[in-house]
């Protein structure tokens, strides 16, 4: 979200930029997007720290909060609820700001005439588009694949995957699309 405000400013607002993405704005972003994140997993983790454990085995390549759930013989229905809650907003939240502007960039670039900068605001931004889609497409993959204990295999591939494909593919998306 952070990124696409930043494109935006960059692209809508080129001439004040500097004014606009001060050290002071970009040090309110970074402990907005730091401290959201912290409370909202601090609650996630308080949830799961107050379940009681009947089994040891983590079914996982690594430890998430979903493979924690499954160790307790308690319900987990109150972590179920609000781990999705919490992923459908931050989901909706991210996905809309970034929908947001860029709709307005891509408003700006359509009143535009100048073919050059309409260029390099569509490479900016796509490269940015592709490679926040693959962490997104890879983040719900796993999310759903809990859902589904039949899956554990993919799920398992996948949990491993999400650490590989987004970072080999950034030097693709970023070398070759600039």
């Amino acid at each position: 979200m952070i990124m696409a405000f930043d494109r935006y400013v960059a692209i809508c607002n080129p001439l004040r930029y500097s004014a606009i993405m001060t050290n002071r704005m970009v040090m309110k972003l970074t402990v907005s997007a730091w401290g959201v994140a912290f409370v909202l997993v601090g609650v996630l983790l308080g949830l799961t720290i107050r379940l009681n454990r009947c089994r040891t085995l983590i079914a996982n390549p690594y430890c998430d909060n979903a493979s924690l759930f499954k160790l307790s013989c308690e319900s987990v229905v109150i972590n179920n609820i609000y781990g999705l809650t919490f992923t459908v907003v931050v989901f909706t939240v991210s996905i809309g700001s970034i929908v947001l502007t860029y709709t307005k960039i891509t408003l700006v670039c359509l009143r535009n005439n100048n073919k050059s900068l309409n260029s390099k605001a569509l490479k900016t931004c796509s490269t940015h588009l592709v490679v926040y889609l693959i962490m997104l497409f890879c983040g719900i993959l796993i999310i759903t694949l809990h859902r589904f204990p039949q899956y554990s295999d993919q799920r398992k591939i996948s949990a491993i995957l999400i650490h590989i494909i987004p970072c080999s593919l950034n030097p693709i998306i970023y070398g070759g699309f600039s």
